[in-house]
């Protein structure tokens, strides 16, 4: 019986999940399974939307190193726009600590 190797990473990341939820579910609620089969809904579609977020800016920071224009449009820190600009007497920057 030859297993391939990504079903078993597969399993294990599930299993590990699972674990996880169901660890935190029981030290946060402790409720009946109905309540936990709730929970692990809510939970997976709040990682499903965590997943889609990185994968967006994912996409986003592979598209910016490879040059690709967008509408994006850094400002400049401290002002400095060009190379003979200095930031070291700029007057955002805190000489003093704050009481």
């Amino acid at each position: 019986m030859d297993i391939p190797l990504y079903k078993l990473f597969l399993s294990l990341v599930l299993l590990s999940c699972l674990s996880v939820t169901g660890f935190t579910y029981k030290n946060l609620q402790g409720k009946t399974f109905d309540d936990f089969l709730n929970y692990v809904k809510l939970f997976f579609t709040f990682f499903s939307v965590a997943l889609g977020f990185s994968f967006h800016n994912t996409i986003a920071v592979l598209e910016g190193h490879s040059g690709k224009r967008s509408e994006f449009v850094r400002t400049p820190k401290f002002n400095i726009s060009s190379l003979s600009d200095s930031w070291k007497n700029n007057k955002y920057i805190n000489t003093k600590l704050s009481p």
